[in-house]
């Protein structure tokens, strides 16, 4: 009678070792697929920062050429949160920065709020060219431009 309940606790103790080892490899599966979701969203938020910097590298040297930017033929702008990268990169009036790679940045001249304004943008790509991600247009525009003997003040939207 002793061995048949020996043989009883052995099948039991396969069971909850089964178990056991069943829920770890759950929880190692669980705990590799967060950790490849946190790896894609650190990778999404690294290339949105890039565009941004980037947006903001535009915008830099729009204000250094500003005196060489024409404003003739400019586009109207009516709502700078609809803007995509892919529509104004390709703008006649579209001047890109030399200091961003890939001509991932750009400003132009544009009519906003019928006042003479820069849009800049920046965008990081992937190898086969398409767009990972925008920044948001960037508007800057300089009170009293033509003051003399004054610096004109920067206005950034």
């Amino acid at each position: 009678m002793e061995k048949s309940g020996v043989k009883q606790q052995q099948g039991a103790a396969l069971v909850i070792v089964m178990v056991l080892l069943a829920s770890a490899l759950v929880m190692a599966l669980v705990s590799m697929q967060t950790a490849l979701i946190d790896e894609r969203l650190a990778g999404n938020f690294r290339a949105s920062i890039q565009a941004q910097m980037r947006s903001e590298t535009a915008a830099s040297e729009a204000l250094a050429r500003w005196e060489e930017l024409d404003w003739q033929g400019a586009p109207l702008l009516d709502a700078p949160e609809t803007a995509r990268f892919e529509e104004y990169g390709t703008h006649a009036k579209v001047s890109t920065s030399h200091h961003c790679p890939q001509h991932s940045c750009f400003y132009m001249p544009v009519i906003y709020h019928s006042e003479r304004w820069v849009m800049a943008m920046g965008a990081t790509f992937e190898g086969s060219g398409t767009v990972v991600a925008q920044s948001a247009p960037l508007l800057i525009r300089r009170e009293n431009p033509h003051e003399v003997g004054a610096e004109a003040a920067v206005v950034w939207q």
